[in-house]
This record gives structure tokens, sequence and C-alpha cells, in this order.
């Protein structure tokens, strides 16, 4: 018991100490830049690196992120209500065979797109952030 109790003790303390850890770490891949807005030398630097920071198409506001975020907040919305559905469903099926099958398909179904969504989502931002920009 007292084991049990020291490892909880342990774990939420690195579960609250982690955040704070990962807020101070130092990127390397940055610039001297990163921050500073005051300094012209640094204007001119982001204005260099960045050209399609205002471009209405593949800008980090344009049309091909926001049909992205918008199309993946609908599909998980959906997705959620699917999930919800289909666990109800189950809860109602009375343990008939076909039904419990037909829900637990149905949920797979679900996850399993979701998972395929939120996967497009992270490789289009990504694309568009790391190479369109």
């Amino acid at each position: 018991m007292i084991k049990t109790t020291i490892i909880s003790v342990l774990a939420g303390v690195c579960f609250l100490i982690m955040p704070v850890a990962a807020t101070t770490a130092v990127d390397p891949l940055q610039g001297p830049c990163t921050g500073v807005q005051d300094n012209p030398a640094c204007q001119q630097d982001a204005a260099q690196q960045n050209p399609n920071a205002d471009n209405p198409v593949t800008g980090p506001t344009g049309v091909i992120q926001t049909a992205t975020n918008l199309i993946a907040i609908l599909t998980g919305i959906v997705a959620v209500i699917m999930i919800i559905v289909s666990g109800l469903r189950f809860i109602t099926s009375s343990g008939d065979p076909t039904k419990t099958k037909s829900a637990r398909a149905n949920m797979t179904s679900a996850l399993i797109g979701l998972v395929i969504v939120v996967l497009a989502w992270a490789i289009i931002s990504f694309t568009v952030q790391k190479f369109v920009q």
C-alpha cells in the first residue's frame, strides 16, 4: 500500500512538472530572431524566410489551411456523434448478437475514420507549414 501511494505521488509530481519543463525547453532549430519583432534586421529576415505569409491560398490563414481545418472539424463532429450513437445502440442491444455486432462495427469504423482524419489533417498542416511557406 505504501509503495502504491509513493508511486502515485511521484507520478503526479512528474505530470505536474513535465508541462513546465516542456514550455521552458529551448528549440535549437529556431533562429535568434524568434520572439523579437522590434529589431529591423529580424523583420527583414522574417520577410525573406516566409515570402508566402500573406498568400491567400497557401498562407497560414489561406484557403488550403482553412478548408483542411473546416473538413477536419466537421468530420470529427460526425465521428463523435457516430461513436455516441453506436455506444447507445450497443447498450440497448439487449444481448442480441446481430445488434451488438452491428454497433461494434459502426463504432470501429467511426474510430478508424477519426484516426484517418486526424492523420490527414496533421500531414496536410505539416506540408503546408513546412514546404509551401
